[in-house]
C-alpha cells in the first residue's frame, strides 16, 4: 500500500474507499463464481437423477432421496 504520511485525512480515506472497493469486487467475484458452480452441479445432478428415473434405472424412492438430500 502506499506511504501515508504525505496524505491528508481526505487523500487517506478515499484511498482506502480504493482498497474497500477493490476488496469487496474481488469477493464478490469469487463467490459468484463459487455459487455459479454450485447451482451448475445442482443442475447436472438433477438432470442425471431425472434422467435415470426416466429410464427406470433407479427405484422412486432413491430418486427422491437423492434430489432432496
Amino acid at each position: 500500500m502506499a506511504d501515508l504520511e504525505g496524505l491528508t485525512s481526505d487523500e487517506r480515506v478515499q484511498l482506502l474507499g480504493a482498497w474497500e472497493l477493490k476488496f469487496f469486487g474481488v469477493a464478490l467475484g469469487y463467490f459468484t463464481l463459487l455459487f455459479a458452480g454450485n447451482v451448475e452441479s445442482q443442475i447436472l445432478q438433477y438432470r442425471t437423477i431425472s434422467m435415470s428415473f426416466e429410464h427406470d434405472q433407479l427405484p422412486k424412492s432413491t430418486w427422491i432421496v437423492q434430489a432432496y438430500g
